[in-house]
């Protein structure tokens, strides 16, 4: 057999173009989504409109820190992550003042990035305009990973939850947040001493007295459906920001008629649907950290005051815009089974990551193997 030096420089460019591109594969494993080229995700923050000035000032916030204020940044988001960002309102009964009314028309023209729902915008109407949103985005019939419902004085990096969202997606996950139980308190007395514990407990109504309904019916976590609760509510996620797969919505949120029982407590009652559906919950704490250290491990923080006067200065600190890492680190669940999740997670990426890498060494090895062969058979004269 005869080879000429044409032939061995050939053979060993092939081989070197699939050695690059395993190469590539293995850098860019990290970067690219597990399931798909880029993540898809549908992130609605829940605001109130109709010109209240409280919420507008923390729309201007986050549109002078991490939401997009403008069309062109909104594109350049939905073509880097594959990620569209909406205020998220419905019909509000908040206020009749003419100028306040006036600049909200002014607001929505000028930015344009809102969803308007037709439920009503209230406190007692959260867990319906909820229920709203996500039948909404579902009739989209776009391929959305994930929706991630996120409240109005929330910092939420973009770049961070994209990443996070490449991680859901590997483990399987269908509902992330920050999961916590809820204690249910039948008196008044009760619901008051743990007050301080903010989303913590429902309050209902203490069935013992003469006037059952009356002493607590009128407080935004009066639950109307207590009867069908026992001491804790199921666990759930906190309710500034949690995010669901688009297999958890065809299952909880498919269908023309509204199939789940509207709890008071919007949060909660979200809890008691992902339970009745048996989906997979993941506990992620980096969706309620404490601050964006230089870790990375953050996705979102919530600003706890409900004033919002240093909201700017909450959500400026520049280790919240740097570009995450390639793989973004967890952060402990007080929950042990989450840990595992997480353990069991990271040892099936290192394992992805092995068997490429060691594919890459072969392929690279093989041309090695080939540039030998070709120089051995040249220098004893059997190529031409």
């Amino acid at each position: 057999m005869q080879f000429s030096s044409l032939t061995c420089v050939k053979r060993v460019l092939v081989v070197l173009l699939v050695a690059t591109c395993l190469l590539l594969i293995v850098r860019t494993y990290k970067h690219a989504p597990i399931t798909c080229a880029k993540p898809r995700i549908y992130v609605g923050v829940f605001t109130d409109g109709g010109g209240d000035e409280k919420y507008a000032n923390r729309r201007a916030s986050l549109r002078a820190t991490w939401f997009p204020n403008t069309t062109d940044a909104r594109a350049q988001l939905e073509c880097e992550y594959g990620m569209t960002i909406r205020f998220v309102v419905g019909r509000s009964v908040r206020t009749t003042d003419t100028r306040l009314q006036m600049a909200w028309q002014d607001e929505q023209e000028t930015f344009d990035d809102f969803l308007k729902l037709d439920v009503v915008d209230t406190y007692p109407t959260m867990t319906s305009k909820t229920d709203s949103f996500f039948r909404h985005v579902m009739s989209l019939a776009q391929n959305f990973q994930y929706v991630v419902k996120v409240d109005d004085d929330m910092f939420v990096s973009p770049s961070h939850l994209a990443k996070a969202v490449e991680q859901w997606s590997g483990m399987k996950a269908d509902y992330v947040g920050c999961m916590i139980l809820g204690s249910v308190y039948k008196t008044k007395g009760e619901c008051n001493a743990q007050s301080a514990g903010y989303g913590k407990c429902c309050f209902v109504t203490n069935n013992t007295s003469s006037t059952p309904y009356e002493h607590l019916a009128g407080h935004r976590w009066y639950e109307q459906y207590h009867e069908f609760l026992d001491s804790r509510f199921p666990l759930y996620a906190q309710g500034s920001i949690y995010a669901l797969s688009m297999t958890a919505l065809l299952q909880v949120f498919d269908g023309g008629q509204k199939m789940n029982r509207l709890f008071a407590v919007e949060d909660q009652a979200m809890g008691v649907w992902m339970l009745a559906h048996d989906v997979n919950l993941f506990d992620d704490q980096r969706l309620c950290a404490k601050a964006c250290d230089a870790s990375h491990a953050f996705v979102g923080l919530r600003y706890k005051n409900s004033e919002n006067t240093s909201m700017p200065v909450f959500h400026g600190s520049n280790n919240c815009y740097k570009t995450p890492p390639a793989t973004l680190p967890f952060l402990d669940s007080p929950i042990s089974r989450f840990n595992v999740m997480i353990e069991a997670y990271t040892r099936a990426s290192d394992s992805i990551l092995v068997i490429r890498l060691f594919l890459v060494m072969v392929a690279m090895m093989i041309a090695a193997f080939k540039l030998g062969t070709c120089f051995v058979i040249k220098k004893n004269g059997v190529g031409k």
